[in-house]
């Protein structure tokens, strides 16, 4: 009597056999997914427009304060017209322009296992950030923090997002807010035993 086979496996392994080689790019894109580094940057928006009132302070200054309840061993980037690394206790001082992208570019430096973006949505150029956020490995995790009224800049972030997307619109809250979304936004899952 001859072997019964499952009429579904052989579908499967028909097309299998039928399906295209990868493209570099798809190489590219899982190779980029897979293979995550260590840590966490958080990226943080420096540029003019976080000098804004809201709250009666300063938007750098709430972002300063939910800092401090980040871990000190994560990788602390600032952006405005150029990048540079912090720590978690010092002061930014805003200005500048919003190069998003060249902040993306330095965190892959980093193979980080998850980016925290944080940022009022507003990069000096969306296609060069969107591109730069292409090389990144891991999650990223987008904290959008300028007005909920502004639905260009909220379309933004989420197309930038790999990860969870907080709206925390400053202007309207305070401190402890975007430290519960810093906070969210940490929280990774736990790992599985034996695993």
């Amino acid at each position: 009597m001859g072997k019964l086979t499952n009429p579904l496996q052989a579908l499967i392994g028909k097309a299998a056999n039928c399906l295209p080689t990868c493209t570099g790019e798809v190489q590219r894109v899982r190779a980029r997914l897979e293979t995550p580094g260590a840590g966490t940057v958080i990226l943080c928006d420096a540029s003019a427009s976080m000098a804004e009132r809201a709250s009666n302070r300063p938007k750098i200054e709430i972002l300063h304060d939910a800092l401090r309840e980040c871990p000190a061993e994560a990788v602390y980037l600032a952006f405005a017209a150029d990048v540079r690394q912090f720590q978690r206790e010092e002061r930014l001082e805003p200005n500048g322009c919003t190069a998003m992208h060249l902040g993306l570019r330095r965190a892959t430096a980093f193979a980080p296992m998850q980016t925290i973006v944080i940022s009022d949505g507003c990069p000096d150029s969306e296609q060069s950030a969107l591109d730069a956020a292409e090389h990144l490995p891991g999650r990223i995790d987008v904290i959008y923090c300028g007005p909920d009224s502004d639905a260009q800049a909220m379309d933004f972030m989420r197309r930038l997002a790999r990860g969870q997307v907080i709206v925390c619109d400053v202007m309207r809250m305070s401190r402890p807010e975007l430290g519960s979304a810093l906070k969210s936004c940490l929280a990774l899952p736990a790992p599985r035993e034996g695993g």
